[in-house]
């Protein structure tokens, strides 16, 4: 299991940290896979239907890194790949 419902209290809600500047966020989860650079660093989440939409720091694709949303679906999918090539994805909490 990538997240547990009882994360979302603990974590800011989407647009609760807008007035604090973007290298002043903390980062509240963070999820990785050993032996890949990539690194998806949440700041804020809420429910949305039957997903958790997430905002936070994409980084380690060969490609900008950016602050963005994504989904707890999409990590899934990704975390789903990863386990092809023996791998999968963790997650580190910081509250």
């Amino acid at each position: 299991m990538l997240f547990k419902k009882e994360w979302l209290h603990k974590i800011p809600k989407m647009l609760e940290t807008e007035d604090t500047e973007l290298e002043d966020k903390e980062f509240k989860l963070v999820y990785y896979a050993d032996n890949i650079k990539a690194k998806w660093q949440i700041v804020e989440a809420e429910k949305e239907g039957d997903d958790i939409l997430f905002f936070g720091y994409i980084e380690g694709f060969g490609f900008a890194d950016e602050w963005g949303e994504f989904t707890l679906s999409q990590l899934e999918e990704i975390n789903e790949a990863y386990k092809s090539s023996g791998l999968s994805l963790k997650v580190k909490k910081n509250f």
